[in-house]
């Protein structure tokens, strides 16, 4: 087990466990690389070109945001984060409420393969926890920074497809009935979007949509649009060398100075400051 000198943005950090697995799990099983539980701050922002993991991430307390090629998403309490870390990500705190976070790196063989079936169907990065997987991956996290537990490699391998096999059935369980307006919504957050647009894609009435939508995604839809066009222009800024001026135009917002404050509201920083964060967060990691 490792010792983690604690990051700046994180408050709390508790059971983290390093392991570095054998020639036969690498050949043969899922493993675990890192894991930890963390109360993290408001600052609290990750963002990473490539990272040779996989990430399992439960958010038990708070919110998040996250940015991946093609998809941006608030996730609220409750939820699960799968992600391919190869690829360009960016998370961090959403809102007032610090967030509490079991998370773990972990790899395998059969990961390429196995991701892309997990989230084939489902289109998504985003899962439903429910009571069974809170229990079953906070105690693995637990379990594996602990040094009376002398878990075998196979078992902590079974325990992860246990986990992901969760996510697969809770996929497919996930309502479709408002997912035409999520993906009009992402697909279209630079232009003027109403909730008579969104409503008539799914074949509601607004307020039915409306309380429909804020119960699934946590949020509202005019709330959920103002942060997918916050996650897209924050993706550009770290992307492009377009001006803030171009970006705030390019992401839906009707004039800078809106943006701006928007932008600086969810962030506690302004973009020309996040980009600055950014470039030297990536420097760091080459």
């Amino acid at each position: 087990m490792g010792q983690l000198k604690r990051e700046d943005d994180v408050l709390i950090e508790k059971y983290f466990h390093i392991h570095t697995p054998s020639a036969d799990a690498q050949r043969l099983f899922l493993y675990p690389q890192l894991s930890a539980f963390a109360v993290c701050d408001h600052g609290y922002f990750r963002s990473r070109s490539s990272y040779p993991h996989y990430l399992l991430l439960l958010i038990i307390q708070g919110s998040i945001f996250l940015t991946v090629p093609n998809h941006n998403y608030i996730l609220p309490s409750g939820s699960v984060l799968l992600i391919d870390m190869r690829h360009p990500h960016i998370y961090g705190t959403y809102g007032d409420t610090l967030p509490q976070l079991y998370w773990m790196h972990f790899n395998g063989t059969s990961m390429p393969h196995l991701y892309q079936y997990i989230i084939s169907n489902s289109n998504t990065h985003i899962f439903p926890a429910d009571s069974s997987f809170i229990l079953q991956f906070s105690n693995l996290i637990k379990d594996l920074a602990s040094n009376e537990k002398q878990l075998s490699e196979m078992a902590v391998s079974a325990e992860i497809y246990q986990l992901l096999s969760h996510l697969k059935i809770s996929g497919h369980q996930h309502s479709a009935s408002i997912q035409p307006a999520i993906n009009y919504i992402r697909r279209n957050y630079s232009d003027t979007i109403t909730l008579k647009t969104l409503s008539s894609l799914v074949h509601m009435s607004i307020p039915h949509f409306s309380a429909r939508f804020k119960h699934e995604m946590g949020i509202s839809p005019y709330a959920y649009v103002i942060d997918i066009r916050l996650t897209a222009a924050n993706y550009m800024l770290i992307s492009s060398s377009q001006s803030v001026e171009e970006i705030s135009s390019g992401a839906g917002f009707k004039s800078t100075s809106s943006f701006i404050k928007a932008f600086a509201r969810k962030y506690k920083k302004t973009p020309g400051q996040l980009r600055r964060d950014v470039k030297m967060s990536l420097t760091e990691l080459h």
